[in-house]
């Protein structure tokens, strides 16, 4: 974001943040229940600490620069997380998600960020009465068959046809790693990152691949803050400006 708020220096800027998972979350369920479904509210129904013990036994955090505590420690504190999300009504599990730690860090920062360059920053599709009317008029359909019938649903006449049938999703992974990223990588020392929970050749290697998870990235941010911080090394390559990635 930060070339987009240089470039709306003085005056304003609208985000697309929350639009995933304000019509993620309102999808429908499959009529035809399948064992795996029926399992899946038998898991809905279980207590929250069993909830949580099967989410991490299936969906383990698996990143291969964690080491092995700190990968048990994120699968703990990502299956609580998915576990004291409410399951029904629709209106409470979208105002859970709203409210998320990560969405919240995600506004303050932005708002840091804004405010340095005069900008003032808005979050439309974070907006509690939009989330709260596609819950509305999700829970009166049953849930949405999927993310167009949700657009054509609630912006028919609004949108044009051809763009809530979109199908494919913007991806933004190569702003943050372009080859300003890999050159920093290609010099970096390791310096910057929790060693603790960090194994730092396995991070190296990982960064060195075609196409790096994110993830791996707010470490990368971390390893140049701490490489651009007073009395520090400089980092070969300064990421200012507009190639500030």
């Amino acid at each position: 974001h930060l070339p987009l708020l240089e470039r709306a220096r003085g005056g304003s800027l609208l985000t697309g943040l929350g639009g995933d998972q304000l019509f993620e979350l309102p999808q429908r369920t499959p009529r035809r229940m399948r064992p795996r479904d029926l399992a899946s509210r038998a898991l809905a129904g279980a207590p929250r600490r069993a909830r949580a013990a099967v989410i991490a036994r299936r969906s383990p955090i698996t990143y291969p620069w964690l080491r092995a505590a700190a990968r048990r420690a994120a699968t703990r504190a990502m299956a609580a997380e998915a576990a004291a999300t409410p399951r029904a009504p629709l209106g409470a599990r979208m105002g859970f998600e709203l409210g998320a730690r990560y969405l919240r860090d995600a506004r303050a920062s932005l708002a840091v960020c804004a405010a340095a360059e005069d900008v003032l920053l808005a979050h439309p599709l974070c907006a509690p009465q939009l989330w709260s009317a596609v819950a509305h008029a999700a829970a009166a359909r049953g849930g949405f068959a999927s993310h167009e019938r949700a657009l054509q649903a609630l912006f028919s006449g609004w949108l044009p046809d051809a763009l809530a049938a979109r199908t494919r999703k913007a991806s933004f992974d190569a702003a943050f790693w372009h080859r300003h990223s890999r050159a920093f990588a290609a010099g970096w020392d390791g310096d910057g990152v929790p060693r603790a929970l960090v194994d730092v050749d396995a991070l190296r290697e990982h960064w060195r691949s075609p196409s790096p998870a994110c993830p791996s990235l707010t470490l990368m941010q971390a390893a140049w803050l701490a490489h651009d911080s007073p009395g520090s090394p400089r980092p070969s390559v300064r990421l200012t400006g507009a190639n500030r990635r």
